[in-house]
């Protein structure tokens, strides 16, 4: 099985990266606090528990990868069979870069560890961290699966609800994935979004944000896994939204006249 490692990206769960890496003679501040609320908690109050947990099976074909769109989450488990052999997970984002294409779930399957529920959340972290994975099934003694957790359940813990994969209150970001593919916040001002990515469409001058003119042309909020196209042939793909606003966007430029 070939799995690809999720890296950690959010500024939220970088500062939980650096947090975990204090060393214990260091004096005791805020950060030690956070640990130490960390280390009074256990996995099983605040993983999702099996009968929540949405999840696909390996044998899926592509072409019904689209049930993605009632899906909430970036993330999902992928079993062989049944819950009790969870193999791995899928990113939304890597189904969305092969739209159109053939693949099997395989070759888009990330890496995911198993932890008991016994498991103190703040050794969940450092397992999390050392593995560099965002999500871990939680099994019982007999191997059976009675739950996931994810890091933005442990992140929750401390900073309450937050979003599923990006904070919308972390600076708007674009991050290069190709030449012509971009994984964009969508609160990013369009001249900076079309200063950084080198992409050149006429919008106007009626939409401050990246987010504002995906709006305008699909005529409401896109929900997850939707893709809205610009007249110019830009696609962008919805990551992450919610009923009021766009969040994070995949943008696919390879099609674009200029």
């Amino acid at each position: 099985m070939s799995a690809r490692l999720c890296v950690f990206g959010n500024p939220i769960l970088s500062f939980f990266k650096r947090l975990i890496s204090e060393k214990p003679s260091e004096p005791v501040n805020s950060a030690g606090s956070l640990i130490s609320k960390l280390d009074s908690i256990y996995v099983e109050d605040i993983m999702v528990e099996r009968s929540k947990i949405v999840a696909i099976d390996v044998s899926i074909k592509s072409d019904d990868l689209r049930s993605f769109k009632e899906i909430s989450h970036s993330r999902t488990p992928v079993f062989d069979g049944n819950l009790d052999k969870i193999i791995g997970f899928i990113h939304i984002k890597d189904v969305l870069n092969n739209v159109g294409n053939e693949f099997s779930i395989m070759d888009v399957l990330r890496k995911i560890i198993c932890v008991p529920p016994s498991m103190k959340v703040s050794a969940l972290l450092m397992k999390m961290k050392v593995a560099h994975v965002h999500m871990a099934i939680v099994v019982d003694e007999f191997g059976a699966t009675v739950g996931i957790v994810t890091m933005t359940d442990v992140v929750e813990q401390i900073l309450g609800d937050i979003h599923d994969e990006h904070d919308i209150n972390s600076e708007p970001f674009l991050l290069r994935l190709s030449e012509h593919k971009f994984e964009v916040s969508a609160r990013i001002e369009m001249k900076e979004f079309l200063d950084k990515s080198g992409l050149e469409f006429e919008v106007g001058d009626n939409f401050r944000t990246l987010g504002g003119y995906i709006f305008s042309i699909a005529g409401k909020v896109p929900s997850v896994g939707d893709i809205v196209t610009s007249p110019e042939g830009v696609m962008f793909s919805i990551l992450d939204a919610d009923n009021k606003r766009i969040n994070v966007v995949l943008v696919d430029a390879s099609n674009c006249e200029k």
